[in-house]
């Protein structure tokens, strides 16, 4: 334990919040954000790298590592085929959310649980990986949904 990470952003204890703010946990006094700044930045560099204007996907990016104090990536990595930016911005959303609990949902829009490469990757950086089995990357739609929808199809049960 003495080695893990645990956010205190999210917590209560010793901050000064109140857990029963106006009467419920739910209620509290914890700005809970849903999404931010720097992720709106970059994925609307991932956008236009995606629509083929890759060197238009430097500047996004640059005005996140610019609050990090990181080196000009125009410097570092100039000339970026389409292919490079987006391990680039792979690499730039695992730092910037190390620890926001939204890293899956890229994986998943990448693909990377279906890329050999990228989830032998995966699995070397964290071995909760090494037990995930194909299709169960979603959650089930409940049954209840499926038997008042028949627009509605269930998600794999692999």
């Amino acid at each position: 334990m003495g080695d893990a990470i645990y956010p205190r952003k999210y917590t209560h204890d010793g901050l000064g919040f109140s857990t029963e703010s106006q009467g419920s946990v739910e209620l509290s006094e914890i700005n809970y954000r849903l999404m931010g700044y720097a992720d709106v930045l970059l994925m609307y560099g991932e956008a236009l790298n995606e629509l083929g204007r890759t060197s238009e996907a430097y500047q996004y990016i640059q005005m996140v590592r610019d609050r990090a104090n990181l080196p000009d990536l125009e410097d570092v990595k100039p000339n970026m085929t389409q292919q490079q930016m987006r391990d680039q911005l792979g690499h730039e959303r695992a730092l910037e959310f190390a620890i926001e609990s939204i890293r899956i949902h890229d994986i998943i829009r990448w693909g990377w649980l279906y890329d050999d490469t990228k989830l032998d990757m995966l699995k070397s950086h964290d071995p909760d990986f090494s037990t995930w089995t194909p299709g169960k990357e979603y959650l089930p739609i409940p049954q209840t949904e499926l038997d008042v929808n028949p627009n509605l199809e269930p998600n794999s049960a692999n």
